[in-house]
């Protein structure tokens, strides 16, 4: 399901966009239209309109392939914009008809969503913020921007839930929101009637013995089907996203000489036999049941029920045209076919083998085979690719697309200069990937089996979510590689990034990577010393010029030390600890450890049990001078086989957005940024063993 919250600065639209996503478990997208000067077909142009951008007016030249292809995977997307503000934003440079013609190739969101606020509300919100925000001057022109965005909504046909949340909190616009995804505009309008209202053009129905035809005016918005032959009744001109999607018998489809458009997902998760189109229409035509444009020089669209193809000698295979052929084996490109759209041959599951004959072939669009894990054989031999050791390769050695899965310990990638988007797509099983590539694409690695990636220092870019839904313990970026900011979306959340001391500012203080774990090294650890040892050490050397050489592993082993040593006063403090309920109900009573722990506990008295909360926390560093925690294993260096572990850190530093911390590493001491929200997660499970020192 695609989400896309619309609206002016200052609104709330990208900060709910990102509560939503989290909240159904979906991907948040910002900005989803991608601004674009390229007009090559090469690299991470998706689609070019020339027809309404002139070939060479810089603008949005198409929809990022993250919402595209997460549409045909059925994913829950979450975008922050998308038509309406892009509209709003872009009405000088980009008509309604060109927002007309990229609707019906990428479709539109399931729901719709424009948050309204006042002018006033607008600018408070803004200023709180940030008072010297240059959005500042857009509150001004709220109200004609609403009614650029609401004129719009009418002219595209549009059903879009307007929320006005000008006197509601931030959470109480959530919850709205969430009620809209979960039961609908309509039920949401009618429980929140004095902040919601639903924008819609007036619905007709036209019945016919082939079942009844919803439409906004004449364009058909749902088909309810009554007979294994669906003739479109004619006057209708446009068939829109979804409009045979409760078709799900055996149909044939009969498309009238009135239609003009065809949404490229206009008959998804529908069970189509074959098209059949009235040979009076001026735009579309059907050979062997196959959907054509008129001259017969485009495939638009294969029927997903067709097993045995036989094709038309075209030049171009439309975005979508086989998307979904379940039983396709394999395919023969006519050797006719010059270019290849987007998802072209996406989501066969039983695709093997695609055969492109001759060598025509110049352009491929990036993620065409995305999806069909069943190919293990392509033919393909142009000018512009051919196919070298396992993957399809252009004419610089860039990896298009691997056709062989890589399942191995070690793998280095340095083919080109370039990994194109979904080129590697659920096809590595590797532990080490060592990638020395100029440019990774975006979704290059998503979904693959990676443990620990290293970056060559020639890498200078990469794409977004590049390895999305990779669970990476680590990533290792050298000293010398340029670091671009647009990376944030690059890896998951919980991905460790190693860097340089010398580069670990721009990770610190940059905001778009708050929601990393970053590791750098800051000093030298000349011995051997296990964690406890280490972050006493640290403690004492760093802070206070001495040293520590005892080897110290148990919390009250350095409770003792620091106590009756060093002359350091301590406070302990434990909550659901295995150990302490053994000690108080005397199990193993008589071992050397309960033993040394009771003397600790006889002699020092400083042991608490309390819950530690992030506040707690907060106000015991403010009382201390250090704290050390016992903190898990598993969640510190990402790796479930250290589940049941522990390791001592010490607490170097509470932002506002994370937390810093101080541990011990076999060569050196590192600290390690967590996110604030993630922070609490280390000390679960360990019995939140916390010592504050001094």
């Amino acid at each position: 399901m695609h989400i896309a919250i619309e609206g002016m600065d200052g609104v709330g639209k990208t900060s709910q966009a990102k509560v939503l996503a989290k909240r159904i478990g979906g991907e948040f997208i910002a900005k989803s239209f991608h601004e674009m000067h390229d007009t090559s077909g090469i690299y991470d142009s998706f689609v070019t309109i020339d027809k309404y951008t002139g070939g060479d007016v810089p603008g949005i030249y198409g929809i990022r392939q993250n919402y595209f292809f997460n549409k045909l995977e059925k994913k829950n997307v979450v975008t922050d914009r998308f038509y309406i503000s892009n509209y709003w934003s872009r009405a000088n440079d980009l008509s309604v008809e060109y927002f007309k013609c990229i609707s019906m190739a990428w479709g539109e969101p399931d729901l719709m969503i424009i948050l309204y606020a006042d002018s006033e509300t607008l600018f408070r919100r803004i200023y709180s913020r940030n008072n010297h925000d240059k959005d500042l001057v857009k509150p001004k022109i709220s109200e004609m921007a609403y009614r650029f965005m609401f004129e719009f909504v009418g002219q595209m046909n549009f059903k879009v839930l307007v929320i006005d949340n000008s006197s509601i909190t931030f959470d109480e616009t959530s919850d709205v929101i969430f009620y809209a995804y979960q039961y609908g505009m309509e039920k949401c309008a009618e429980k929140y009637t004095s902040i919601c209202k639903i924008l819609q053009p007036t619905k007709d129905a036209i019945e016919t013995e082939s079942g009844k035809f919803i439409c906004y005016k004449n364009e058909l918005i749902k088909c309810i089907y009554n007979s294994e032959t669906v003739k479109v009744p004619n006057g209708i001109t446009c068939i829109r996203e979804r409009a045979f999607r409760n078709c799900t018998g055996k149909i044939r489809i009969e498309i009238p000489e009135s239609v003009t458009e065809i949404s490229a997902f206009a008959f998804e998760e529908a069970d189509i036999t074959e098209y059949i189109v009235d040979p009076d229409n001026d735009r579309f035509s059907s050979y062997y049941g196959v959907l054509y444009d008129k001259s017969i020089d485009t495939l638009i669209k294969v029927p997903n029920l067709k097993k045995n193809l036989v094709l038309a000698q075209v030049k171009k295979i439309e975005n979508c045209a086989f998307a979904g052929c379940g039983r396709i084996k394999r395919i023969s490109v006519p050797h006719t076919v010059e270019k290849v759209g987007y998802a072209a041959f996406s989501y066969c599951k039983k695709l093997q083998e695609i055969i492109f004959n001759g060598n025509n072939i110049i352009f491929l669009a990036p993620g065409c085979f995305v999806g069909s894990n069943s190919i293990d054989n392509i033919k393909l031999d142009s000018m512009q690719y051919k196919t070298f050791q396992g993957c399809i390769i252009d004419k610089d050695n860039n990896v298009f697309f691997c056709i062989q899965s890589q399942i191995k310990n070690k793998l280095t990638i340095n083919s080109g200069i370039y990994i194109y988007p979904y080129a590697y797509y659920e096809k590595i099983n590797v532990k080490e990937l060592n990638v020395k590539t100029v440019k990774i694409g975006a979704f290059a690695f998503e979904k693959c089996k990676i443990v620990n990636l290293l970056l060559d220092e020639v890498v200078n870019d990469i794409g977004e979510r590049s390895f999305g839904q990779v669970r990476l313990k680590k990533v290792v970026i050298p000293e010398n590689m340029k670091i671009e900011n647009s990376w944030r979306n690059s890896f998951e959340e919980k991905t460790a990034v190693f860097v340089s001391q010398s580069n670990h500012e721009f990770f610190i203080n940059g905001k778009n990577w708050m929601n990393k774990i970053i590791w750098y090294p800051f000093a030298a650890k000349k011995r051997d010393l296990s964690c406890g040892n280490a972050c006493v050490d640290f403690i004492l050397k760093e802070k206070r010029g001495s040293r520590n050489d005892k080897e110290l592993i148990w919390i009250f082993e350095l409770v003792n030390y620091l106590e009756d040593e060093v002359g350091i006063n301590t406070k302990v403090f434990y909550y659901k600890s295995n150990l302490m309920n053994d000690y108080k109900n005397k199990v193993n009573y008589d071992c050397i450890e309960m033993k040394r722990l009771d003397d600790c506990i006889g002699r020092h008295n400083c042991f608490i049990e309390k819950e530690m909360d992030l506040l707690v926390i907060k106000e015991l560093k403010k009382q201390v001078s250090d704290i050390i925690l016992c903190v898990r294993s598993d969640v510190l260096f990402n790796d479930e086989e250290f589940r049941g572990n522990h390791h001592y850190v010490v607490l170097d530093e509470i932002k506002e957005n994370s937390v810093v911390l101080v541990s011990p590493g076999k060569e050196a001491f590192y600290k390690v940024i967590f996110p604030v929200d993630y922070f609490m997660s280390l000390i679960k499970d360990n019995g939140q063993w916390i010592i504050g020192v001094g």
